[in-house]
């Protein structure tokens, strides 16, 4: 099923039993979740339904970078129907609040302080401009890449946790059951939800959560390597290379389930599918097979 038809399902209440499980396990899930919780802080006064949508199609069609909640792409459409059969309205309700999403290509941004901010591939984050110079804080979907200018607090929240900083260069990678901070310079306060205990990192640290479970690593990175075109793994399962592959090229792809935990080290290019494809198989002895858009792993 694709993203679009189970994000619609979900919202008319028509996936089974099964179907929702799957989907709550998705980060999808997640965004939906998020985008219709904001949504609760707005005004709901009388509209006509119709007439919204008409606008909300109309708005869609900007192709600015940095854009008001109301413009979004087609989840955010979706939930805004959703919204829009709980009384909630927020077309043209001077609220300050931005959500930036990068898709197919990384995005480069600056926050109102200047702070510096590069998305990776099907990412997000959403802030209030009104309130930015009381509070530094925003919420991340996804992974992104943070050069924090120094001042107050700066808060990232996610679904896995959230990170304080005061002036630093780190990044913070929240998808699915896997949390990652790494800090490339200065110094990372990281929580974990459900978590009261707190992880200080400097220079060169990375936290790691899959699944809740810690672990303490070091990198000798100066920045990402998906920032400079590249995915790189230190003892991954291989589900996650997987499902990155899968992120940064829109493909599909299928694998041995028995693969799925085996440990995997190494780097792809984000320039080829072919030579990706090659980089992640070939120490783990597969052959793969592409046909369009759906690419199957085998022994």
């Amino acid at each position: 099923m694709k993203d679009q038809e189970r994000i619609l399902k979900y919202l008319d209440g028509s996936l089974s039993g099964a179907e929702l499980d799957e989907f709550k396990q998705t980060e999808d899930y997640h965004f939906v979740q998020n985008v219709t919780q904001s949504l609760q802080s707005f005004k709901a006064p009388e509209i006509d339904p119709e007439m919204a949508l008409n606008q909300l199609k109309l708005k869609r069609n900007s192709t600015s970078s940095t854009i008001p909640l109301w413009s979004y792409a087609w989840k955010i459409a979706a939930v805004v129907i959703l919204a829009l059969a709980l009384g909630v309205w927020f077309f043209g309700q001077p609220s300050g609040e931005s959500l930036i999403s990068s898709t197919s290509q990384l995005t480069e941004l600056a926050l109102p302080d200047a702070s510096k901010v590069t998305l990776n591939k099907h990412s997000q984050i959403a802030y209030s401009e009104n309130d930015w110079s009381s509070s530094r804080e925003l919420t991340l979907i996804g992974e992104a890449y943070f050069e924090v200018e120094k001042g107050s607090k700066f808060t990232v929240n996610t679904n896995s946790g959230k990170v304080t900083v005061l002036g630093t260069r780190f990044t913070v990678k929240s998808r699915g059951n896997f949390y990652e901070v790494t800090c490339y310079e200065g110094k990372v306060e990281v929580t974990t939800n459900g978590n009261d205990s707190k992880v200080v990192l400097s220079r060169g640290d990375q936290a790691r959560y899959i699944a809740n479970k810690y672990e303490s690593r070091r990198t000798k990175d100066l920045q990402p390597a998906w920032s400079t075109g590249y995915s790189d793994f230190d003892d991954m399962p291989f589900h996650f290379v997987v499902k990155e592959l899968e992120r940064q090229f829109d493909v599909t792809v299928t694998y041995p389930k028995d693969d799925a935990e085996r440990h995997f080290s190494g780097s792809f290019s984000h320039e080829d599918l072919e030579s990706a494809l090659k980089a992640i198989t070939i120490p783990l002895s597969l052959e793969f097979q592409i046909n369009g858009d759906s690419i199957t792993l085998s022994k």
